[in-house]
């Protein structure tokens, strides 16, 4: 059918440009994100890209929901306010006419969004926790970057180094502040050398530095010059991270009967289908009335958006607190929104078609009217 098919083609291009729009914005977010937790020394900057690519993941769905909600407003409002609606009509295309175009439209990026929010989203939000956590639990001379102060991870000691080889194991202009028991030492030194003992301890050693000892009970301090010191840096272990529920594999989640699980479990299933519910709503909201120019339609088709996603969040707090069962949480929030839908598109409908009690009563009344 031709309308089908203009539909279909129009729904198509309207989503390719408001996805790439969208995963623009996400990708410029999680960079700026990224950026900044490689400056406050809480990833290496070496993992920035691996950082940014799977924060862009953990946001997929959610793009993927206001890429169909976005889509079809864009295109039913394009048809109102070019009149093009109004000839649909006059073909006997009722506005119920793009319910099943927009179905087919928005099921199968459900689909994707619900793979995404079911397996990808956990698994990347993981691989950030694991980047986090190694970095953290890696040496304390391998966390320093060139030209940054970094604090070990008991606060007793900061690193600068101005610049160090590839393979990090030259360094060169290094500063290092240690406290211990009151009493404070700076060690400054030209450059040096990471080495590994045959025990395996690893040592920072420097070569002609100066080291300054400072009690906190005394004003003066001691300066001694040496060719050779060497500081011991303390070995890092990495612990594989316990998944929160946010990464917790699907298949635990389903084992789990807490609250928190059920929860996470009514999110990562009830985003994807909002794509749906969305994307229907989006018809009846669309309309504009192209004699009074734009309307406020789009605003409130905001609002139902950010009304929606909080009753989905709500729905969650409750079942995560054992104040409502899973099913009765998850079903709540579909079923309003497709009874506004169904109440919106009535009030459409009947504005644009005469109820059947009109027509009768104009029927009696031209009747009436003949008799007479």
């Amino acid at each position: 059918m031709i309308f089908r098919k203009i539909i279909r083609k129009e729904l198509g291009q309207s989503a390719s440009a408001t996805f790439i729009a969208l995963l623009t914005i996400v990708i410029t977010v999680a960079l700026i994100r990224s950026i900044g937790q490689a400056a406050n020394g809480r990833i290496d900057n070496q993992s920035v890209v691996n950082f940014l690519l799977f924060s862009t993941i953990s946001y997929v769905p959610v793009v993927m929901v206001l890429t169909v909600f976005l889509s079809v407003l864009m295109v039913v409002s394009r048809a109102f306010r070019e009149s093009e609606m109004a000839a649909w009509w006059a073909a006997g295309l009722p506005l119920t006419a793009w319910v099943r175009p927009v179905l087919r439209f928005a099921l199968p990026m459900t689909v994707v969004a619900g793979l995404f929010s079911v397996f990808l989203t956990p698994w990347a939000r993981v691989q950030n926790m694991e980047t986090m956590q190694r970095f953290q639990q890696r040496a304390d001379i391998s966390k320093v970057s060139a030209g940054q102060f970094r604090e070990t991870s008991d606060g007793s000691r900061v690193y600068f180094i101005e610049r160090e080889s590839s393979d990090r194991r030259q360094v060169e202009q290094v500063f290092v502040l240690t406290e211990k028991a009151g009493k404070l030492t700076l060690v400054s030194s030209a450059g040096g050398v990471v080495r590994t003992e045959p025990n395996g301890e690893r040592y920072l050693v420097l070569q002609e530095g100066t080291r300054y000892d400072l009690q906190r009970t005394r004003n003066d301090f001691d300066v001694m010059n040496f060719e050779s010191y060497g500081i011991r840096l303390e070995p890092g272990f990495y612990l594989p991270p316990d998944p929160t529920l946010q990464g917790r594999d699907i298949r635990l989640l389903l084992a789990d009967s807490s609250g928190g699980a059920k929860g996470e479990l009514l999110w990562r299933l009830g985003l994807p289908l909002s794509a749906i519910v969305l994307g229907l709503l989006a018809i009846p909201l669309s309309f504009v009335n192209p004699r009074a120019g734009n309307s406020l339609n789009l605003f409130f088709a905001l609002l139902i958006y950010f009304f929606y996603s909080n009753l989905l969040s709500i729905a969650q707090v409750w079942v995560s607190r054992d104040r409502a069962g899973f099913l009765v949480a998850f079903i709540l929030p579909p079923l309003v929104g497709l009874l506004v839908f169904f109440w919106m598109m009535w009030r459409r409908n009947r504005v644009t078609y005469p109820s059947l009690f009109s027509r009768l009563k104009r029927a009696v009344t031209e009747k009436s009217g003949e008799s007479a």
